[in-house]
């Protein structure tokens, strides 16, 4: 950070932002612990985005160089090999601009928010990818045949302000220096081209000063695209501005790739969907476990002497509970599994638990069959959960709810309600059709 802090003020004459981030990291690391592993990436950060204006800032003797330059370069939480190929090239880029976006790109794919195998994500590197090899080109351009500046214009050249030796600051022969490359050498050069240097609000992409027949399209959408913000709100919400902008702009892309990327989105949602299912069917499993454990579990009886009264009522189930309430016709039984709620922790806290269960499972049901009619797949979801759905049903239509004269399946959401009901008489009706050779089963 010393080293750093001695140099800024020949950074802040080309790039003033890079300067301003350093301050605002230097008071996050007067707070943070040296072995943070965050704040140590984001100093090499800075150090490679110093080197990048100024020369090299850290001779390679200091006993942290080779650490700041592999946690610049590497990304150790992102498996995708192309995501790491793109962080490494960090290293040799002359614009700011476009390693800040693939500094947002591996962020949000190591901190979780990004699949590193969704179309949008793939399309951003590829567009990333286009951009650096467009750079390449027109630097390889001008280093061949462009006004070059004078060594002595160049302030990665003179005596390091880190307290490094003007060899030890010299580029190698296969690394251009930022201000020869962006045309951004001293007053002495007054070469009509010379544009803002990097990290400024005014730098401009040396490739929209080649002709419009020159310009790579790809790198245009990299441009015109606020990839930094597509990010920040999450890469989801880039699919419809993504559509919009090359359906605007048909040339920008391989005519194939928008389907490509299309039928690759919908396995993606298709795959994600399925594991969904999976973990709200294990979550069906655990509710009719948990209501099929209160019925044996502690305090069972009250909840037999429930039944015995439903074998009893010409109305069953549903009429015994919807009267175990105070006036009601089984009050009795209403007070009884009261006092059993109030004088029996075990029994009060399967309960619970049981409740609990069945609202996750509620919850995921219903979620699953937005999913259902957003893809078209509402039958095959619901012959997904028929039996589920028809084993909740039966469960919780036969335990008191919450409130009195309830069953607990009147405390699922409105749609999975319907959707459990409609299960139960399903099921009811393949009961009721059993051939009648064999023993009649009942739904009962």
């Amino acid at each position: 950070m010393d080293y750093l802090d001695r140099t800024k003020d020949v950074v802040r004459e080309h790039a003033p932002d890079i300067v301003q981030r350093f301050e605002r990291l230097k008071e996050r690391a007067s707070r943070a612990p040296e072995d943070d592993l965050f704040l140590r990436t984001e100093i090499a950060y800075a150090v490679q985005d110093f080197s990048r204006v100024a020369g090299p800032v850290l001779p390679d003797t200091h006993p942290l160089a080779t650490e700041m330059a592999e946690l610049a370069t590497s990304a150790p939480d992102v498996q995708s090999k192309d995501v790491q190929k793109l962080i490494a090239k960090t290293a040799n880029l002359t614009d700011q601009r476009l390693v800040d976006q693939i500094r947002d790109v591996v962020d949000h794919i190591s901190s979780g928010t990004a699949d590193p195998e969704h179309p949008d994500v793939l399309f951003s590197i590829d567009k990333l990818n286009r951009a650096i090899g467009t750079k390449s080109i027109v630097n390889d351009v001008q280093n061949e045949s462009g006004p070059q500046s004078t060594d002595e214009n160049r302030p990665g050249l003179h005596p390091s302000p880190g307290g490094g030796h003007a060899e030890e600051n010299k580029p190698s022969a296969d690394q251009t220096t930022p201000q020869k490359e962006e045309g951004r050498a001293g007053p002495q050069n007054a070469e009509p081209t010379t544009k803002e240097p990097v990290g400024t609000d005014k730098e401009q992409n040396t490739v929209d000063k080649e002709p419009e027949a020159q310009k790579d399209p790809d790198a245009q959408v990299v441009q015109k695209m606020s990839m930094g913000a597509a990010l920040v709100g999450g890469f989801s919400r880039l699919a419809g501005a993504l559509a919009t902008k090359l359906e605007a702009e048909p040339s920008s892309v391989s005519p194939g790739w928008l389907d490509r990327a299309r039928e690759k989105s919908q396995r993606h949602d298709a795959a994600r969907a399925e594991k969904d299912m999976d973990h709200t069917a294990h979550l069906g499993s655990e509710a009719i476990e948990a209501m099929q454990a209160l019925r044996q579990g502690p305090g069972s009886s009250i909840l037999a002497a429930i039944s015995e009264a439903a074998a009893s009522d010409p109305g069953g189930m549903s009429a015994v509970l919807s009267e175990m309430k105070p006036g009601g016709k089984y009050a009795s039984l209403h007070g009884q599994f009261e006092a059993e709620k109030q004088n029996n922790q075990a029994f009060a806290s399967n309960l619970e638990n049981a409740a609990s269960k069945l609202d996750a499972y509620g919850k995921g049901r219903e979620a699953a069959q937005k999913v259902g009619e957003t893809m078209s797949t509402t039958t095959r979801v619901e012959q997904r959960f028929a039996q589920i759905d028809a084993q909740i049903g039966k469960e919780a239509e036969s335990l008191p709810g919450s409130k009195a004269g309830t069953s607990m399946v009147e405390e699922l959401g409105e749609k999975t309600k319907e959707l459990v009901k409609k299960a139960v008489e399903t099921l009811a009706r393949l009961f009721r059709a059993a051939p009648s050779s064999g023993p009649t089963m009942s739904p009962g």
